[in-house]
């Protein structure tokens, strides 16, 4: 490769890794604004959405070109985190099992009964 190809894929690079960095600090900007309540939800979601719609597209545009330059050299996108949680753990309970829970509190949270016999005698 050239000089001048080897400055057009490192920059290419470069600023696809400044486009995901803007898209991952506007994302955590939203969620924050969204988390303190600053703002209207609808208008903080819309720009939200706005600004990612608008970057994706430039980092799909980005690529594109890199992928031009340098076949194979496209960085892959990470994947989103998957959730470990059990699905069958988001299902509500039934109303008996839930009944026979609060049964269990309740006979956990009270006092053993003990026999007259068992207790201790007070001295006189």
């Amino acid at each position: 490769m050239d000089e001048n190809t080897e400055h057009k894929i490192r920059d290419l690079k470069l600023r696809i890794m400044r486009v995901e960095k803007e898209l991952a600090r506007s994302l955590h900007n939203v969620n924050l604004g969204a988390w303190l309540h600053a703002g209207h939800p609808s208008q903080m979601a819309k720009a939200g959405e706005r600004d990612r719609k608008r970057l994706e597209t430039k980092l799909a545009e980005l690529r594109a070109q890199l992928e031009e330059l340098a076949p194979g050299s496209t960085p892959k996108p990470v994947p989103p985190p998957v959730d470990a949680k059990p699905a069958t753990a988001a299902a509500p309970k039934p109303k008996a099992e839930a009944q026979s829970t609060k049964a269990a509190k309740k006979a956990a949270d009270q006092k053993p009964a003990t026999s007259k016999s068992a207790k201790a005698k007070k001295k006189k």
